[in-house]
């Protein structure tokens, strides 16, 4: 069981980070958890919100990224807690890219026990929640499944609406900017679950490390594939101009990923709680 966080982790201005340097953006990981509270049972939300009085999923799904450097200084290997360096070329046993279960899909499981286990503190349950609706949502982020010696795209430059920004900015901002279009929150997450939303029920089953090799299988076949000038275990030197097609297929993808993340977060959640 984890120790209790609420004595090092308060919510402040002055741990706040910049949300353009974290997977799904600011956003992106508030829609996740939008559409995630679309799936909930109705006992799960009675019990979300005795743990979590005043807040929603979409206002928790940011909290590990908020909480950075308190949880830095807690444990100095959280921020691999945000992924899983799964190659883009080959294979790789866990404990290459998830050394001493240090990384998203193991500490997803570990925090998964603690808000099912009935001796955990209400405040140890509450914490678990914030770490797993993060957690799960990185996941369905490619990138943050997939690495090409390139540290999941960040030593890569593309350029994207103008802009010449790293591939992992990429994905987790400007094609999720896209990929909303504009649209309010609610209103985009309406139209995820009246989209996708028998898709993503029907994804809603299985485990984190099924869902993990999912976006990486995304990674490979997707979202490093169809770069131009993309090699195996090189990353791609220059700037590289996402295509049309690239934006398209990637906007589209993004959109199915939030919500499946979304309808997964609540099926571990509803798994823990309704009961």
């Amino acid at each position: 069981m984890q120790r209790p966080l609420h004595k090092l982790i308060v919510l402040s201005a002055a741990f706040a980070f910049s949300a353009s340097a974290f997977a799904w953006g600011h956003e992106g990981h508030r829609l996740t958890g939008l559409v995630a509270e679309k799936f909930l049972t109705p006992r799960t939300k009675e019990q979300l919100a005795a743990l979590l009085p005043g807040m929603s999923l979409a206002d928790v799904a940011t909290w590990m990224d908020e909480q950075r450097p308190a949880l830095l200084e807690m444990d100095p290997t959280t921020p691999q807690w945000h992924f899983d360096d799964m190659p883009v070329c080959g294979k790789a046993k866990l404990a290459d890219y998830c050394p001493d279960g240090n990384c998203a899909t193991e500490k997803t499981k570990t925090y998964l026990t603690t808000l099912s286990d009935s001796d955990s503190t209400a405040q140890e349950q509450a914490d678990a929640v914030k770490f797993i609706v993060h957690m799960v949502g990185d996941l369905h982020q490619p990138l943050h499944a997939a690495d090409n010696h390139d540290r999941g795209g960040n030593q890569v430059t593309v350029k994207v609406n103008g802009k010449s920004v790293k591939l992992h900015h990429a994905w987790d901002t400007e094609l999720v900017e896209q990929a909303q279009g504009g649209k309010s929150e609610e209103d985009f997450v309406n139209d995820l679950v009246n989209t996708y939303g028998d898709m993503a029920r029907a994804a809603a089953k299985g485990n984190v490390d099924q869902w993990a090799s999912e976006s990486n299988r995304f990674a490979v076949k997707f979202t490093y594939a169809k770069l131009t000038g993309f090699a195996c275990r090189q990353p791609i030197k220059g700037t590289t101009t996402l295509s049309d097609a690239y934006t398209t297929g990637a906007v589209k993808l993004i959109q199915q990923q939030i919500t499946k993340a979304g309808a997964r977060i609540a099926f571990l959640l509803n798994g823990a709680l309704d009961n």
